[in-house]
């Protein structure tokens, strides 16, 4: 079965849609790190000048850019649908925008390509790797939809395989393991 997106909500548990989404700025209210205040000035700048809300409250309040990265992953956990990466067999197209090393490093599997936008799986522990991938080396929109650790790594050892590791008991551990062994080899060809 090819995935696409809107089968995953349908599929997913729905009680996600009842909830009012979370928002950024709430969370990085409820974090105390901005005021209500600020926030509805930081809402002003946005609507004036079109930019996103991390942006202008990173320059109008002096908020760092990790706080706005943990409060994005703190959002799409809350807000993502979740999906079993088993049922659906990932698109070629999908899976050509990332290699077996980034799949591993970032820990996300890429499930479909919608229009412009890379449609990725990942966990709720794993979420701030694949943002860090999505927005620093992806070349494209990316949307995240969440599953288990262990269907992660179950759809990561069928769809990228590494002769290392070959069965679907990864462990985090093991990943660790794997990272430590790719940074050593890359060190060594650049040494």
């Amino acid at each position: 079965m090819v995935f696409r997106l809107d089968d995953a909500i349908a599929m997913a548990n729905t009680s996600w849609k009842n909830r009012k989404q979370l928002r950024i700025g709430e969370i990085l209210i409820e974090q105390g790190l901005l005021t209500v205040r600020e926030v509805d000035e930081i809402l002003l700048e946005q609507e004036a000048y079109k930019k996103p809300f991390g942006v202008i409250a990173e320059w109008l309040c002096g908020i760092s850019v990790e706080a706005i990265e943990e409060a994005w992953a703190t959002q799409y956990t809350q807000n993502a649908p979740a999906i079993d990466p088993s049922t659906y067999k990932p698109r070629k197209d999908a899976m050509l925008m990332m290699s077996s090393r980034q799949a591993w490093q970032f820990r996300c599997i890429p499930m479909n390509l919608e229009g412009n936008t890379l449609v990725l799986a990942t966990t709720k522990n794993h979420i701030h790797r694949a943002l860090k991938f999505a927005t620093r080396v992806l070349c494209c929109p990316a949307y995240f939809v969440l599953t288990s650790d262990t269907k992660l790594a179950e759809a990561l050892n069928e769809y990228y395989p590494l002769s290392s590791l070959g069965d679907a008991n990864t462990t985090d551990q093991t990943m660790k393991a794997l990272m430590q062994k790719l940074r050593f080899d890359r060190f060594k060809k650049v040494g």
